[in-house]
């Protein structure tokens, strides 16, 4: 059983970012602590104010859930403590729809099928003091989420086009959006030496984004006429906020174990800058019929970075020292991606550089497909985690309204 305790006490310092177990004792919950993003990973674990991208980080703003185009599916598989353990793994299905200034997210809740985010602790020999077997014991934990998120702005125009008004494009330059996630987490222990039991615990998540975009020639041409003859520039600016467990719970196990859950709240701030071709290359490519090369490498060129902070609390009291994050993301002609980042995180002792790598093609918002690739850092007594992941995405609508 020893396996199983030391997982559970590690598992915060080697990953999930919380706090050391000789510091503050053994947590419930613990995978609604690992971020599913490997790309937002590889920026640093950030991800409360990115919106930029097919493959935002819900996991940490739920309000970013309304910035997702049609129908999108995730997938991803993480060793988490290679240097510990070869069969502790945490992986992700995810299925998320946008549309109309809604955004949707599910993982195993309420359709069980419909994805879900485990991590599997794996098989743990049972030993007695005299080192005899004395069983084994398979340990799990599942999160399984639902989530929703609305844009304030682009929900009006919506709604105002439904009802036969044009409202003023206000969402052009600006706009606000709530998000708020439902977890079930349930832990469960299968064997002969069971040592915590089962339990269940039901958590939330709240957030909320604020977008600034002041200049957007890509989406919106025709404000400087003639700096977009030569070129197209968007520029855009957010910040963004999140508790994630929002609430003050404490987990009873079958065998009578209690164990708090812990709480994150996280402030964001990202900046983003894209280049794309001059509008008459658009209207040629147009005319020739090839739109489908234009969005497909569009935007040209793009830099992003993020910068954001997190305080944890247990029971209602701060729990360890405040965690910083910055990263940064370029990617070229929207094919290929690479990203860098750092993580302060004193308390869990997870501090270091990530890096991270993605490629895929999109057109548009139209469909795509996305692998991504990080490294980042366990504990500076650990070896660094490499993380995959892979996504694809199909706005139905667009589609079906193509082939009419």
């Amino acid at each position: 059983m020893a396996r199983i305790l030391l997982l559970i006490a590690i598992l915060p310092i080697a990953l999930i970012g919380t706090r050391s177990e000789a510091q503050f004792g053994f947590t419930a919950a613990q995978s609604t602590g690992i971020d599913p993003s490997v790309r937002l990973s590889g920026m640093g674990r950030t991800g409360t104010a990115v919106l930029w991208g097919s493959d935002l980080n819900d996991w940490a703003n739920p309000a970013l859930l309304p910035y997702n185009r049609g129908l999108r599916y995730e997938r991803s598989k993480t060793q988490l403590v290679p240097d510990l353990a070869k069969d502790v793994f945490f992986t992700t299905n995810r299925m998320l729809w946008g549309r109309w200034g809604i955004g949707l997210a599910m993982a195993g809740w309420p359709i069980d099928a419909v994805g879900g985010n485990e991590v599997d602790y794996g098989i743990t020999v049972v030993t007695d003091a005299n080192g005899n077997d004395v069983g084994k014991v398979h340990t799990t934990e599942d999160d399984n989420t639902i989530g929703v998120g609305m844009n304030v702005a682009q929900a009006l125009e919506n709604a105002g086009l439904a009802l036969g008004h044009h409202l003023p494009p206000i969402g052009r330059f600006g706009d606000v959006s709530l998000g708020h996630t439902w977890k079930r987490v349930k832990y469960h222990e299968e064997g002969t030496a069971a040592f915590f039991g089962s339990a269940s615990v039901n958590e939330r998540d709240r957030g909320y984004l604020l977008r600034v975009t002041p200049y957007d020639a890509i989406g919106y041409p025709g404000m400087i006429p003639g700096l977009e003859s030569i070129l197209r520039v968007k520029i855009e600016a957010s910040y963004g906020a999140a508790e994630q467990n929002d609430g003050d719970r404490v987990v009873t196990y079958s065998t009578g174990t209690t164990l708090p859950v812990i709480q994150d709240h996280r402030q964001g701030r990202a900046f983003r800058v894209g280049i794309a071709l001059p509008l008459s290359v658009e209207n040629s490519w147009h005319r020739a019929g090839r739109t489908w090369i234009y969005e497909l490498l569009t935007p040209l060129v793009s830099y992003g970075s993020t910068s954001e902070r997190s305080q944890r609390y247990l029971r209602g009291t701060v729990a360890g020292d405040e965690v910083n994050r910055r990263g940064w993301e370029i990617t070229v002609a929207n094919i290929f991606s690479y990203r860098e980042g750092h993580v302060d995180d004193p308390t869990s002792t997870v501090i270091g550089q990530t890096f991270g790598w993605g490629i895929g093609l999109h057109l548009g918002d139209l469909a795509g497909v996305q692998y991504d690739h990080a490294t980042v850092p366990q504990s500076v007594y650990l070896a660094d985690v490499k993380r995959n992941g892979f996504s694809l995405h199909i706005d139905p609508v667009r589609v079906i309204s193509g082939l009419r």
